[in-house]
């Protein structure tokens, strides 16, 4: 929650020691107190309760909520953000041409005759 704070977003690098054990981080925990809201328990595994509330020195508070955060059964992904997300991920492995080319046959797998061509589109070239 803390890097997605500070960087605006949560992705894959997120995840990484050297980003959630950083300066930045750990001078924010500092300033932080974390409480445990029941509801949270409650609605899960329905919903998943996201919650942070920032009191700034002038007395303005924000407060951001997500019960349903995009992807979530109840808050899907459209299919731009399917394929946007996919070649997020996908292109740090595999060339953005062969990325959107197995995204264009996949999403018509029915008509697809060969999957073997299909999955060797995704094939890390070493």
């Amino acid at each position: 929650m803390l890097r997605a704070l500070i960087d605006g977003k949560v992705w894959l690098d997120t995840f990484k020691p050297e980003r959630y054990l950083a300066d930045d981080v750990r001078k924010l925990m500092g300033k932080m107190k974390v409480e445990v809201d029941p509801k949270a328990d409650e609605i899960y595994p329905e919903g998943i309760l996201n919650r942070i509330t920032v009191k700034f020195k002038d007395g303005k508070t924000i407060t951001e909520e997500s019960i349903y955060p995009p992807g979530h059964f109840k808050n899907p992904l459209d299919r731009g953000g399917v394929e946007e997300k996919f070649l997020r991920l996908v292109t740090r492995y595999v060339d953005e041409e062969r990325a959107k080319e197995f995204l264009l046959r996949a999403w018509n797998l029915e008509k697809i005759e060969d999957i073997g061509g299909l999955i060797r589109l995704l094939a890390i070239e070493e």
